[in-house]
């Protein structure tokens, strides 16, 4: 008998709306189902699918970190991305109205989803595929031990949350731990400002230097000179 985890978390620091159109007298669980159509049997075949996890890569001088090598899944304003590196599940979280104090729109963290017997390591087959008809991503592998697990990550479009549900064959753990970005004071140089002016809301971003405090929540506090700063709430 197949064994089922379902890890679910509300990711959003603000309400996210969709709508659908409903005849008289439905609801949202008496939607009729679609049709199939010739372009839902076609989609199929344009799924992005590999057969390796992510590894850091070198691009002439630069080195490129494995998040680049990632898959995009996302709902309503939420979305992630979703890797596979060194037998461990990390996806970053993005909101669309997640601005920092100056402006720029940054990824909130991210996750590492730990599963323990860990599939992955020294496996005999692992698939990551990202299924583009039914809007989620899929990851398959295969232990030592034979047990084959599969791995769905999707996020609510009506709720922003996102899901992560784990099937396997056999017993197993799993574990989700949310790792900051900003965890120390950092003096930003001018090449992060340009990125931080490409991302901000109104493309301008008249700052030539900029201390980056850490997450937190403080309030007339000395250490934030500037009285109009309010460091981000995760």
């Amino acid at each position: 008998m197949r064994k089922k985890i379902l890890l679910s978390a509300l990711l959003i620091t603000t309400p996210v709306f969709s709508a659908c159109s409903l005849g008289a007298g439905s609801s949202a669980n008496e939607l009729p189902a679609p049709k199939i159509n010739f372009f839902d049997e076609v989609l199929d075949s344009y799924n992005v699918k590999w057969a390796r996890q992510s590894t850091i890569s070198q691009i002439g001088d630069e080195t490129v970190p494995a998040s680049n090598n990632g898959m995009p899944v996302g709902g309503g304003g939420t979305g992630l991305t979703v890797w596979v590196e060194d037998d461990e599940i990390y996806f970053y979280i993005g909101k669309n109205d997640a601005f920092d104090e100056r402006n720029t729109l940054c990824k909130l963290g991210r996750v590492k989803l730990t599963l323990d017997p860990n599939p992955f390591t020294g496996g005999v087959s692992f698939t990551q595929e990202l299924m583009l008809k039914d809007g989620y991503l899929r990851i398959m592998g295969t232990g030592a031990d034979s047990n084959e697990v599969t791995v769905d990550i999707w996020v609510d479009a009506f709720t922003g949350a996102a899901h992560v549900e784990i099937e396997s064959a056999e017993e197993i753990n799993a574990s989700a731990e949310y790792q900051m970005w900003r965890t120390e004071t950092l003096l930003k140089d001018p090449l992060y400002i340009q990125t931080a002016r490409e991302q901000s809301a109104d493309g301008s971003y008249p700052y030539t230097e900029f201390t980056l405090y850490p997450d937190a929540i403080a309030y007339d506090n000395e250490e934030y000179s500037d009285s109009r700063f309010i460091p981000i709430l995760l």
